[in-house]
């Protein structure tokens, strides 16, 4: 059980760092493209093979490496202004967005907006779309 507390509280963190650090990011840590090197990481707790672990147990495909495996970067739901080469594509004809039920009435009103994130989250399903709602509270 200690093993899976520190696996998500350190996924956590990873997340946090390569999704949000400003600081990092204005410091050239994480590069335009959402990269830091693995190295920066292991100089913050991280070990090679406890990062390795928290991205292949991740069930929400959440990282990916550079090529050479030096690098690694968060896939989506940054805040801070990376391009993750993501492609135009034609989205399916319904999509579904998850929130908490106290944000329903805003979201009619103003519409979605990606608050502090590049992007609004939209998914093709509504068990994905359920999923991030329940962070947040009762799921709608």
């Amino acid at each position: 059980m200690k093993h899976e507390e520190e696996l998500t509280s350190k996924g956590k963190y990873l997340s946090y760092i390569l999704r949000h650090s400003m600081e990092d990011f204005n410091e050239g840590k994480i590069d335009e493209n959402g990269y830091m090197l693995i190295s920066e990481l292991t100089q913050r707790g991280f070990t090679e093979e406890l990062i390795e672990e928290i991205v292949q147990t991740n069930n929400k495909s959440r990282y990916e490496y550079s090529p050479d495996h030096t690098r690694i970067r968060a896939r989506q739901g940054h805040s801070i202004p990376v391009d993750v080469g993501l492609t135009l594509t034609t989205p399916p004809d319904i999509l579904y967005h998850g929130t908490a039920d106290r944000f329903v009435e805003s979201i009619f009103k103003e519409g979605l907006k990606p608050m502090s994130r590049l992007y609004v989250h939209l998914s093709d399903n509504p068990d994905a779309a359920a999923t991030v709602g329940k962070r947040h509270g009762k799921p709608v």
